[in-house]
């Protein structure tokens, strides 16, 4: 029986697309997400289609330390021993001239990108210190994961935090037997609020989130023999 697949920012967009595949594939399946209405219809739509499985729903502000410890107590109860996590999590910060940014704008996207995830993982790793069970943590990043941009620095600074974060997590814990790895979206996601935002760009121009989401899976499930820390996936037809 596989064990349940907790998914942050699960209401909507790539996290529901996870949820959605992991479900079908036979997972008990936690959704965390600040939208208490995106969870409700995220359940309805999943459960509609099967009930083969647990499935629950976790309404959390995931920056907050003392409200994340309370819902990974309820999966806990819920659910039993964690066996993966996923942190879909990302909100953009609008673009700034660098003279105009403030500690604000720094504070508000570590908040959101960084410390939102650092809260679930370190709920995760506390639990299997009780459990000892196999644990796979994947962060979700993104082009500013690896480089600046133009008018971008509060979110790079955020996402390049949460890869290296990843990465010394997996070369600690990874002799523990705990599976840390680290996915790059260089791209833009079919979801319907970046299609909203990029009206003018082609069908082509999209990542299928369903494709990204079995990418996961793919990881998740790894022999351990053969494990990935960090794969990108982008459209064909992405400049890089």
């Amino acid at each position: 029986m596989k064990s349940v697949l907790v998914i942050a920012g699960g209401s909507r967009g790539l996290g529901k697309a996870l949820a959605k595949e992991a479900y079908a594939l036979g997972y008990p399946v936690a959704l965390l997400a600040r939208g208490q209405d995106d969870l409700d219809n995220a359940r309805k739509e999943i459960l509609s289609i099967s009930e083969k499985q647990k499935f629950s729903i976790h309404p959390v502000d995931l920056a907050d330390p003392i409200a994340t410890k309370k819902a990974f107590s309820e999966i806990e109860k819920a659910h039993g021993a964690i066996g993966a996590l996923v942190n879909c999590m990302a909100t953009w910060i609008p673009r700034k001239k660098a003279i105009e940014l403030q500690h604000e704008d720094f504070d508000k996207s570590l908040r959101l990108n960084f410390f939102s995830a650092f809260n679930s993982i370190r709920e995760c790793l506390l639990q299997r210190e009780k459990t000892k069970a196999t644990l796979t943590i994947i962060n979700v990043g993104a082009t500013a994961s690896t480089r600046g941009g133009v008018q971008t620095s509060p979110f790079s600074v955020a996402k390049s935090a949460l890869r290296i974060y990843s990465q010394s997590l997996a070369k600690e814990l990874g002799p523990e037997g705990v599976h840390v790895a680290h996915l790059i979206i260089d791209g833009l996601i079919d979801n319907e609020r970046t299609k909203g935002l990029n009206p003018n760009s082609p069908p082509e121009n999209f990542i299928n989130s369903v494709s990204i989401a079995k990418s996961i899976i793919h990881v998740v499930e790894q022999d351990k023999s053969c494990w990935t820390f960090e794969w990108d996936v982008r459209p064909y037809n992405e400049k890089w």
